[in-house]
């Protein structure tokens, strides 16, 4: 990650973020049941009402539920919690919540140019983070499907690249940006200019 951004960030830890967000999102699933969809309709991204004002929902649509299926719901949050915590234990508290910081931040910024978001993506973001520091992990996929957390990276980031082609949703961009943040110079660039470095002095 580039020094000027940590340095930016490295004040802000917050231990349990994940858990905290999933927490919330069933909270707010509750409250739709309870209000016929009208806190979820609050809470959501919309470019043009927070052009008007409504400032809040660049930050609220972070615990919007990721599913409206009761079932699905409850999965997910024990599934996205897990990811969570598997990645602080190796990331640490910091260095998680720097990077759903910046993959909030890359979402704001092709929301407000798209028109509207979801959080989705960066829950998305989570997993391909979780398959390269843990990448042998084992991980059962909705709790039924057993899979090394690699495989699960790389399938996720090809769902990344396919909403970005067939969708054309440039706020699949956002978790792309944020990996290449935390990851681009040791996941990619670096072993780029290896290659290119063995291959001039085999030449």
């Amino acid at each position: 990650m580039n020094y000027k951004l940590r340095r930016a960030l490295n004040k802000i830890s917050l231990p349990g973020l994940m858990t905290y967000i999933c927490f919330a999102q069933g909270l707010v699933y509750v409250a739709n049941l309870l209000t016929g969809g009208n806190v979820g309709a609050a809470m959501s991204f919309s470019a043009p009402l927070i052009m008007q004002g409504e400032v809040w929902r660049a930050f609220t649509f972070l615990f919007e539920p990721v599913n409206t299926n009761p079932i699905w719901i409850v999965v997910s949050i024990i599934f996205y919690t897990s990811i969570g915590r598997t990645v602080e234990t190796v990331w640490g508290s910091d260095k998680l919540t720097h990077f759903i910081i910046v993959g909030w931040f890359f979402t704001v910024i092709l929301g407000m140019i798209s028109g509207s978001a979801h959080n989705y993506y960066v829950f998305l973001s989570l997993i391909m983070v979780c398959g390269t520091v843990c990448p042998r992990e084992n991980v059962n996929l909705y709790m039924v499907l057993p899979i090394e957390m690699r495989y699960l990276g790389m399938a996720y980031a090809a769902i990344l690249v396919i909403f970005l082609i067939v969708r054309r949703d440039i706020t699949a961009l956002a978790p792309i940006a944020a990996y290449l943040v935390f990851f681009g110079r040791s996941q990619i660039f670096a072993p780029l200019i290896n290659k290119i470095k063995h291959r001039n002095f085999r030449n």
